[in-house]
């Protein structure tokens, strides 16, 4: 993946599009590219190990290795979201989907809560309030009304087959489609051989990996994109596939997580006479609840991969290759950047800079760039990613930028003298400042996208 049409919005914030390239198109006269696994790096010898055996000799060598979605369950029912061939294979399920349970809180999760139709959606956070890694209640308040309409009490039996008669056939056993090719698909699903995921998808993902141009010049609204379809309809007709995108009823399940996910069959036996069997997963949640989906759709955040080895200072908590501020490693002629590294800071630079990490598209690409810069010792030519934390986003309809610790985050370790204003229009805006000592240390701005 590569970035295209790149605007400057501020110094450190630009807009940009997500393109594919072949690799073909990457490689030049100063360029090789080799397709391999790396395994290992020898820092002294200046050597990286491929998996088929193959060294290659470096003078200076960027890891940027990424992380892999965390999931709940192995199930081939199990979904989660990396890449764009991951997108595609959704896409082409949820058409036979009449219930999908979405888990995590975060920017993929929020996304297809909102863009799903025509299946009920059971969505399980672990927080109090939705987006918890970007808002606070009061901005999840303010956010709330967008799915108001579509918020339901949880069923009276979360397990019984759905009402409406005119939902798509519930799949066989062990298939993962209703249309013609179910049997053939089921199985390659089933029997997937292991194969290395692609890029992670990147922001507008919703729109570049489906198909829909996004054109940063011009302000969009993803209401109705109607891509994320389901197979359930309010009236029977032939030309139930061509039906009108209808809104998703939301059983927004708060406070808990997903603690099982198993066939139906093997809870409730081999006969398929009790109505509960209707559904080829029932998903345990923590809160006791028990609910019958055709899917599960992990949104839960990542792991670092680990998969090179080599003595590199790695962060105890997730095991991710610690950088400094220049993204070197603890072999000074070997960087990081990405998903894969955590940013070090000393204490107290940690603290007062408006800056922290999250695990972003455009903050992979901001560390990119500044690793590269500095591996050719010309940071002089880059801000550093670090001076500020930016970020530029879509939700629910609303243009959001985010600006500093957004959330308040490390604030509580500060002195007193710091003071929090918010403005906000019911349904069109919401902006949130902090200052500490009269100096703006955080911005949180949400703006209704209208139609032009």
């Amino acid at each position: 993946k590569g970035v295209a049409s790149v605007v400057r919005l501020t110094r450190h914030l630009d807009s940009f599009d997500i393109v594919e390239h072949a690799f073909d198109d990457v490689a030049g006269p100063h360029t090789e590219v080799l397709e391999g696994e790396a395994v290992s790096v020898d820092t002294e010898g200046k050597v990286l190990t491929l998996r088929d055996g193959r060294t290659v000799p470096f003078d200076k060598l960027c890891i940027c290795t990424g992380a892999r979605p965390k999931i709940v369950s192995d199930h081939a029912r199990v979904l989660a979201l990396r890449d764009t061939a991951s997108v595609q294979e959704l896409r082409d399920k949820l058409k036979s989907c009449r219930r999908v349970l979405v888990t995590g809180n975060g920017g993929i999760a929020m996304e297809l809560v909102h863009e799903i139709t025509n299946c009920e959606l059971v969505w399980v956070v672990r927080e109090p309030h939705m987006g918890n890694a970007f808002f606070d209640e009061d901005a999840a308040d303010f956010l709330a009304p967008a799915l108001a309409s579509r918020l339901a009490s949880a069923p009276v039996d979360p397990v019984a087959p759905p009402s409406n008669p005119c939902h798509r056939p519930v799949p066989e056993a062990g298939s993962l489609h209703c249309d013609d090719s179910a049997a053939e698909q089921a199985t390659a699903s089933t029997n997937r051989p292991h194969t290395l995921p692609g890029s992670s998808l990147g922001p507008q993902w919703m729109h570049g990996s489906l198909g829909l141009e996004y054109k940063p010049a011009q302000p969009h609204s993803k209401e109705a994109l109607g891509v994320l379809q389901g197979g359930s309809t309010s009236t029977c007709t032939t030309t139930l596939l061509h039906a009108h995108q209808s809104p998703s009823q939301i059983f927004f399940e708060t406070c808990c997580e997903v603690v099982k996910v198993e066939d139906m069959p093997s809870r409730h036996g081999t006969q398929s006479t009790d109505a509960l069997d209707a559904w080829p997963l029932a998903v345990t949640l923590s809160n006791g609840r028990v609910y019958g989906v055709d899917y599960v759709v992990c949104a839960i955040g990542v792991d670092v991969a680990q998969s090179i080895t080599g003595n590199l200072v790695r962060n105890g908590g997730d095991g991710a290759i610690e950088v400094d501020e220049r993204m070197q490693t603890s072999a000074s002629h070997v960087y990081a950047a990405g998903d894969c590294a955590a940013v070090k800071l000393d204490t107290h630079d940690a603290i007062h800079r408006p800056w922290f990490q999250m695990r972003l598209w455009s903050m992979a690409r901001q560390h990119g760039v500044w690793a590269a810069q500095c591996m050719l010792q010309r940071q002089d030519y880059e801000p550093s990613p670090m001076e500020l934390f930016a970020h530029a986003t879509h939700f629910f309809g609303y243009k959001v930028v985010l600006l500093g610790r957004f959330n308040g985050q490390g604030l509580d370790k500060l002195d007193s003298g710091y003071q929090q204003y918010v403005r906000t229009t019911p349904t069109h805006h919401y902006i949130k400042a902090i200052l500490f000592n009269g100096r703006l240390k955080v911005l949180m701005a949400l703006r209704r996208v209208l139609p032009s």
